[in-house]
């Protein structure tokens, strides 16, 4: 337990260089952005993928030549005049599973990034890591055909990790999150994948595994959790090490 600086509350701390505030008391003294941002990453990527839908592109396992047609990024294509792939990559996905996994990632961890950055910064950011993680993909694998937001994503969320700021900081502002964000690497990062940000998803598929982002706690605080779970007795996931309940 530790004891808040500014009003003397004792009150569970994760990490032990967390920061002297409470979350109370922490939350008055960041200012908290408005969320606009995210929401449209959102409904963009959905849009897209329904307008691939409606064109004739497969619901589950699109082709290799539909997902290049939309603008999937690929060596011999990007680095042969057709940079914008870079860019248009990012907002491809590769079947209903693979958009699922990556709009829930991004509003969990966009929200929090923006609330933090403002809507510009985080824009920003979102950009230039899903950029970035599309230029690392082509170092490491030019011939690779890759789609998805996994760069940005990763991004976001190196970001916010970045802060310092809790999530139970954020969440007592009157933010509603839900209670875990390892789950984004399921779908969009093979086994063997040597960064997170080279992880956009791969094309032909390979296995994939579980892969839980290390940083993130693995409980997290009341706070996180949505209203009807508290309400209803819902109580938070236990840690691999805690044993059975």
């Amino acid at each position: 337990m530790a004891t808040c600086a500014k009003c003397g509350t004792h009150f569970f701390q994760l990490y032990e260089d967390a920061g002297p505030l409470c979350p109370r008391c922490l939350a008055t003294e960041v200012s908290l952005q408005p969320v606009r941002v995210t929401p449209i990453l959102v409904g963009l990527i959905v849009v897209i993928y329904v307008a691939m839908i409606a064109n004739g592109v497969s619901f589950s396992d699109p082709t290799t030549d539909a997902l290049l047609a939309w603008g999937a990024d690929f060596g011999p294509l990007t680095l042969r005049g057709q940079s914008w792939r870079l860019l248009t990559s990012m907002f491809l996905h590769a079947g209903f599973l693979h958009l699922a996994f990556n709009a829930w990632a991004l509003w969990v961890l966009g929200r929090l990034t923006e609330r933090l950055l403002g809507s510009v910064a985080f824009t920003l950011v979102y950009l230039l890591s899903g950029i970035g993680g599309n230029l690392l993909s082509l170092l490491i694998n030019p011939l690779q055909v890759s789609v998805g937001a996994s760069g940005a994503i990763f991004g976001a969320a190196g970001t916010w990790q970045a802060s310092g700021r809790s999530c139970s900081t954020i969440c007592s502002t009157g933010s509603r999150t839900p209670a875990s964000t390892t789950a984004p690497t399921s779908e969009d990062c093979s086994r063997g994948s040597r960064s997170p940000l080279s992880c956009p998803y791969r094309l032909p598929r390979e296995s994939r595994g579980r892969r839980a982002v290390p940083w993130l706690p693995s409980e997290w605080p009341p706070s996180c959790w949505p209203s009807a779970g508290r309400s209803s007795g819902a109580r938070a996931p236990r840690s691999p090490s805690s044993g059975p309940p």
